[in-house]
């Protein structure tokens, strides 16, 4: 991992993990920068972006379960909960800010989310109206 944090140090203008906690993306972001700064390079310049998953349903446990098997088919995979868990915010609208947040305030400057739902125009909608809202006050769905 030191190798490829180095060539984005040195090369990339920006870095874009998943499957990672707040707390470790933050660790990580911290070791990019440092790197970069070792480099030569303005930390500053650099961007950074998470791939992620997103359930909002008020009942969390059935949010994952859903998103465990909507992962499971899309990948033909078995993932374990506990991956589902950790690369899926899930839960209330509430729940989902929060979640979110923490990754912001772990340093995350941009995220692409992916609706671990059947109903993909339901969960948008949901986002649009109960999560986005939070990160962008007046905004209008």
């Amino acid at each position: 991992m030191e190798r490829s944090f180095r060539r984005v140090a040195r090369y990339a203008d920006g870095w874009m993990t998943n499957k990672v906690s707040p707390d470790l993306f933050r660790q990580q972001w911290a070791r990019i920068m440092t790197m970069a700064r070792e480099e030569g390079r303005d930390p500053a310049k650099l961007e950074s972006s998470l791939y992620h998953n997103i359930n909002i349903n008020e009942d969390r446990q059935a949010a994952l379960e859903e998103s465990k098997a909507f992962l499971d088919t899309y990948y033909t995979s078995k993932f374990t909960p506990a991956f589902v868990e950790g690369w899926t915010v899930a839960g209330s609208p509430a729940q989902c800010v929060t979640q979110l947040r923490a990754y912001l305030d772990a340093g995350l400057g941009h995220i692409a989310l992916r609706l671990t739902s059947w109903d993909q125009a339901g969960q948008l909608k949901r986002f649009l109206t109960e999560v986005a809202p939070a990160f962008f006050p007046g905004a209008r769905a």
